[in-house]
């Protein structure tokens, strides 16, 4: 498998790439938390057997002012500078499919298609299932770990890495892998990015602005992911009829973590990046 050819994650505030492979259609691999870099590199070394797999590092919060748009135009300039004037192939996870998104809203012309793979949500309603969902599989000792958590006294980096594997666990369903995929926490960033998209979703700029998407867009979703799938979808497809879904049965957040998904999830990725490629 290719090794990566891009350059380290770095501390700085700005966006930063990772390569794998050098033939093939380019493919940008965004990863989710908001501000949890790294961990779609399994995900990007896979795909570049095939492709040119760009995997993007987003901005840290340590400059301040860090938002959504900021994200978007940071892709802008990835996009422009490795995607070979070809229209782009974006791959997002979870908080990564919103930034894809948005991404999508703002520059639709330079689309090609967008995959979510278990994407985050964009209503109240879904959100209140994820979380029900979540404190149901966190059962009564994780919900007292949790709490016991929210008046720690560790550092708050720690205390959301600790959050984290707690989470980790109610959001997959049989781990091939044991872990947490995420190892690096960008506190400021999640809080700034994840509140500037909230403040979207509430004045109504989202998911409405996704109208404006033509390319094929394609949903993945693990049956057992609690980020409720079909209801996302449903939120969606009003805003962007050209939705594809597909379900991994026996499947969490993470597919290519998964026993039973994980070569399904790589076969249908790699089989739709083919059939859409420019």
């Amino acid at each position: 498998m290719p090794g990566p050819t891009g350059r380290r994650i770095r501390s700085l505030p700005l966006a930063d790439t990772r390569s794998y492979g050098h033939r093939g259609p380019v493919v940008f691999v965004l990863h989710g938390g908001p501000g949890a870099p790294g961990y779609m590199e399994p995900v990007a070394r896979e795909l570049g057997d095939g492709f040119t797999a760009i995997e993007v590092l987003q901005r840290t919060g340590a400059d301040g002012g860090l938002s959504v748009e900021r994200h978007v135009s940071d892709l802008r300039d990835i996009v422009a500078t490795y995607g070979q004037g070809e229209p782009a192939l974006i791959v997002g996870h979870s908080w990564g499919a919103m930034l894809a998104m948005a991404y999508g809203a703002a520059h639709p012309e330079t689309l090609g298609g967008l995959m979510l793979i278990g994407s985050g949500t964009f209503d109240t309603a879904s959100r209140q299932r994820l979380a029900e969902l979540r404190q149901e599989r966190l059962g009564e000792s994780g919900r007292a770990a949790m709490a016991r958590l929210k008046t720690s006294s560790l550092i708050v980096t720690d205390r959301m890495k600790r959050s984290a594997g707690l989470l980790f666990k109610t959001d997959s369903h049989d781990l091939a892998e044991i872990g947490t995929p995420a190892s690096a926490f960008d506190v400021l960033g999640h809080d700034a990015s994840w509140d500037d998209m909230m403040r979207l979703q509430s004045d109504g700029t989202y998911p409405a602005a996704y109208s404006g998407i033509a390319c094929p867009v394609l949903m993945l979703h693990g049956e057992q992911d609690p980020h409720p799938g079909h209801m996302i979808r449903d939120s969606l497809t009003p805003h962007v009829p050209q939705l594809a879904y597909v379900e991994l049965d026996r499947c969490g957040h993470y597919p290519w973590l998964e026993r039973h998904a994980r070569d399904r999830f790589y076969q249908a990725v790699r089989g739709w990046l083919a059939q859409t490629a420019p």
